[in-house]
């Protein structure tokens, strides 16, 4: 196999071909049996690769030892070479591909439920008006700028709250800077905000910080829920 032939072959494979380049190489197979077989051993390869890598070695010895009208097939060093140099490029990929932390986040968040019974008098009216629109899941009618100026003076329940609606929203930096500078040591949110922070971290790849905290929440046994949806959480991590 040359080399500009393994190049037309992966271009083929790849769909990268125009419609009279794909035509010309369609009839360039049928008249060509060495091509069919190196069209094969590279299908074979990327099949191997892309289902389950640890079949390479059995699909490539099984392709090099075929027979054809009683004549084992002998492959030249090019072609062998090319062989081991395409998979090589194509394990490293796999290999380094990062996990898709996205995936996970989209998994384990879920707006936390509205089932506030008592209201912290001084916020009240903006706090009744958060809840609404969140029960409702209409996050359009959220004033998220005017709850955001200052939001250090808001209760921990409105804070917890429109954390939540950002990160919904995809506002996640805003989510993590109101999670992360407000006090939530002495709130009935405190293990749950944690929680989301550290969904938050996952979302924007900080896996470091994700971790810790996913950690910390796994040793907890103040609340098993979210204890066992850490550890889960770590095991895919």
């Amino acid at each position: 196999m040359t080399e500009n032939e393994d190049i037309l072959i992966q271009k083929y494979l790849n769909g990268e071909l125009n419609a009279d380049q794909e035509l010309e190489f369609r009839n360039a197979l049928l008249k060509d049996e060495r091509l069919r077989r190196n069209l094969e051993l590279i299908k074979n390869v990327q099949h191997a690769i892309k289902n389950d890598p640890s079949e390479f070695k059995e699909k490539v010895k099984h392709i090099f030892t075929k027979k054809q009208n009683h004549y084992i097939i002998k492959w030249s060093l090019f072609t062998i070479l090319t062989i081991l140099i395409f998979f090589f490029i194509y394990k490293t990929k796999i290999d380094r591909q990062p996990l898709d932390h996205s995936k996970i986040y989209a998994e384990y968040f879920e707006p936390y439920p509205d089932n506030i019974t008592t209201r912290n008098e001084g916020d009240n009216t903006k706090l009744a008006k958060l809840l609404a629109a969140y029960s409702e899941n209409d996050y359009q009618l959220i004033n998220f700028e005017e709850l955001l100026l200052n939001y250090e003076t808001h209760s921990d329940t409105i804070i917890f709250f429109l954390a939540n609606a950002l990160m919904v929203e995809k506002r996640y930096i805003e989510a993590q800077t109101i999670l992360e500078k407000s006090d939530f040591k002495q709130s009935i949110y405190q293990i749950q905000s944690q929680y989301y922070l550290g969904l938050i971290y996952l979302k924007l790849g900080d896996i470091s910080k994700a971790r810790d905290i996913f950690l910390k929440l796994s040793n907890n046994p103040s609340n098993q829920n979210y204890a066992l949806k850490s550890k889960i959480i770590l095991t895919k991590l």
